[in-house]
């Protein structure tokens, strides 16, 4: 057997597996950059709960969203228009793509967003699921 063969390729599996992991992270890194300056705009709104990608018990729009919570955000709120709050905030974020349906907004799904449910408490954003 060529055992050296086989080691210096596991070597070359190890290293290209590093150089993912840390773009990976550094991807991550800047998607939750992003999200922090989202739900930013979103306490600017007055929004304080809001759910990216992930159905939620908790957000009306999102417990009776007939359709993937994927590639949507989800907040309760109207502008003082008359429209939902969260279609202002992608507008304003650059993020919207598609339509959206009462408290509910497709997003770019290159917007770098983190999935999860968030809310502002005590002047802070938390993960909250």
């Amino acid at each position: 057997m060529e055992w050296g063969y086989k080691f210096t390729e596991l070597q070359k599996q190890i290293e290209c597996l590093e150089a993912r992991a840390n773009s990976l992270a550094e991807a991550y890194a800047e998607a939750e950059d992003f999200t922090l300056r989202f739900l930013k705009c979103c306490s600017k709104h007055h929004i304080e709960l809001v759910s990216i990608g992930t159905r939620t018990e908790l957000i009306e729009s999102s417990k009776t969203y007939p359709f993937g919570c994927k590639g949507s955000v989800f907040a309760e709120g109207k502008s003082r228009d008359g429209w939902p709050t969260i279609w202002g905030i992608v507008e304003e974020m650059g993020i919207s793509c598609g339509c959206g349906n009462g408290g509910q907004h497709q997003v770019n799904c290159d917007a770098k967003l983190v999935d999860g449910v968030y809310e502002f408490k005590d002047k802070k954003w938390r993960k909250i699921g």
